[in-house]
């Protein structure tokens, strides 16, 4: 793992711990939507975190995420996710 990589990995690592203090907080405080804002964002941290540990990117655009890695040295294979309000799930 290249040295930049592993800098990230350890950032989203402690922003993950660092909302999940913030969510501690807001619970509290009876702030309780808040509190599951910062655990669903502790959660995101975690799981970036991980993908990026196994070789994983999420570039995240609004209502998309796009999860990719790399196959060879210049092409990527890529699964998209898309998340539509209202959308029915069956």
């Amino acid at each position: 793992m290249s040295e930049a990589r592993e800098t990230l990995l350890h950032y989203r690592i402690e922003r993950a711990r660092d909302t999940l203090v913030e969510a501690d907080l807001m619970a509290e405080a009876g702030h309780w939507n808040a509190c599951v804002n910062r655990l669903c964002y502790a959660c995101f941290y975690a799981v970036t975190a991980l993908l990026l540990k196994h070789g994983l990117c999420l570039l995240i655009q609004k209502h998309q995420m796009q999860f990719s890695r790399a196959v060879h040295s210049h092409s990527e294979l890529q699964l998209n996710v898309s998340s539509t309000a209202g959308a029915s799930h069956k």
